[in-house]
């Protein structure tokens, strides 16, 4: 069962609203993370607590409200389509458990809070290939089909999504707390400060500590999606969770072919979120984040406002050095190199210029190299894989960092789209629950085949995401 502690609720009602689900009939059962489950000591499959028709002791059955910048524009936001079912508590550590797609809340305006089955298997699918690529994410616990039928790009069967993080805490909740009352910034800051960063101290450095500290942990979960090609879609800064967690997978995407300007997104029409912007992107979403405490901490600190933003600005322009300084340890790693100087780093930019004109596969040229078939490397210069060779003849464990580095197995958007449609259309969940296993080991090369082959290039060229809103 759920052991909920549910300390969002000291905040006050500015930081909640109280919710009550409209009952589902005939909820159906069909996903449930048993590995997820027993780690989090939670027996109950009952779908009828998992889609809220049945409210368990403890619950809090709230939706949160938070701001952000969508596609750089400011706007108020909130959970339109979640509530929070609680605080689930066990062996010390603390879980948000919430129900996505639960229903309308105080913060849906037009829309009818639900959430498309699709869309809820997505996000089950994907978040698991991300925790086992070892990038911290969000889980998905359970997938409760329902019988409502709902339009998006067509007529689709409902689905709630039971979703778990270490809280749902984001840049745009600051971005709400800082407009949503005196005094209500430095409670919401404090609380999360402790409870995500308690290693941080008080005293006047407290709120510079904390923004550093959040700017680490986006540099470095970015360095990690750039290392496997991951590509989010839509990092407006209410997706940006304060934890440093992979939050919302609506229109996600993985690379095929090796190209920055890759987007897959049919909103970002655009390409503000193509691959190769969003180093830079969690950099403004940063900055955002950092304008919330310019004030607050004038006031805390007595610093003239000027010193304030410029110790701020500090903080940020680090960014771009932890950011680099975790991507090329990381592409380090894809080549097998213990350590990269700064030949190295020409070398691993070098490798991926002529990836780009050679239009390459991401995954399968890295596993190529794993697997030492350079020869099955065409589009790299023979100059190149030979001063290659040369410097890794000098790592005595190549092969150990390339094959913990390099996956096999990626969520392949063509296989996702064909196992998604399988599930929500026909009710054969045969390929989801294949693709779903090989996902949780991605590094075995001993799949099958199917699950490894790049698509046709003009299948690629035509994939499109949605955000299943």
């Amino acid at each position: 069962m759920f052991n909920f502690n549910n300390t969002i609720l000291s905040l006050g009602d500015d930081f909640y609203s109280k919710e009550k689900v409209v009952p589902t009939k005939d909820p159906k059962l069909v996903m449930f993370n048993d590995a997820l489950a027993s780690q989090l000591n939670i027996q109950d499959k009952n779908p009828e607590v998992l889609v809220g028709n049945t409210i368990v002791d403890g619950a809090a059955m709230v939706a949160l409200p938070y701001a952000g910048h969508q596609f750089g524009t400011f706007t108020m936001l909130g959970d339109g389509r979640a509530m929070l079912l609680g605080e689930h508590v066990v062996d010390e550590e603390r879980f948000d458990i919430q129900l996505k797609g639960s229903g309308r809340t105080a913060f849906s305006k037009v829309g009818d809070g639900k959430l498309p089955l699709d869309a809820a298997l997505r996000e089950f699918l994907i978040s698991e290939a991300m925790h086992h690529l070892n990038i911290p994410t969000t889980r998905s616990l359970a997938i409760v089909e329902t019988p409502s039928k709902i339009i998006r790009e067509e007529i689709k069967p409902a689905g709630v999504l039971t979703r778990v993080a270490s809280s749902h805490i984001r840049i745009g909740s600051f971005e709400y707390a800082v407009r949503s009352g005196e005094g209500n910034l430095k409670k919401f800051a404090d609380y999360t400060i402790n409870r995500h960063y308690p290693e941080i101290e008080d005293g006047p450095e407290k709120y510079f500590d904390f923004i550093s500290a959040v700017v680490d942990r986006q540099a470095s979960l970015v360095a990690k999606w750039q290392a496997v090609g991951f590509i989010h879609g839509v990092m407006n800064s209410d997706n940006v969770q304060i934890a440093g967690e992979t939050i919302d997978y609506g229109p996600c995407a993985f690379l095929d072919t090796y190209h920055p300007e890759t987007v897959f997104s049919s909103i970002d029409t655009n390409g503000r979120y193509q691959f190769g912007n969003q180093p830079s992107i969690m950099q403004w979403n940063l900055t955002r984040f950092a304008e919330t405490f310019i004030e607050l901490i004038t006031v805390e600190t007595g610093l003239d406002e000027e010193v304030v933003t410029g110790r701020l600005e500090e903080i940020l322009a680090e960014y771009a050095h932890l950011y680099n300084a975790y991507w090329f340890e990381l592409m380090g790693q894809k080549l097998g190199l213990s350590s990269v100087d700064e030949h190295d780093k020409e070398l691993i930019i070098d490798m991926l210029g002529m990836m780009i004109e050679a239009e390459m596969d991401y995954t399968s040229t890295f596993t190529a190299l794993t697997e030492g078939k350079l020869d099955e490397l065409g589009g790299l210069d023979e100059s190149w894989i030979e001063a290659y060779k040369s410097r890794v003849s000098n790592e005595k464990n190549a092969q150990d960092l390339m094959r913990a580095a390099n996956p096999y197995v990626i969520p392949r958007n063509h296989i996702v789209e064909e196992a998604l449609f399988n599930a929500w259309k026909h009710d054969d969940y045969d390929l989801y629950n294949e693709l779903l296993a090989a996902l949780r080991d991605p590094f075995n090369p001993d799949h099958d085949e199917y699950f490894m082959t790049r698509p046709e290039r003009h299948v690629e060229m035509g994939h499109m995401t949605y955000c299943g809103t």
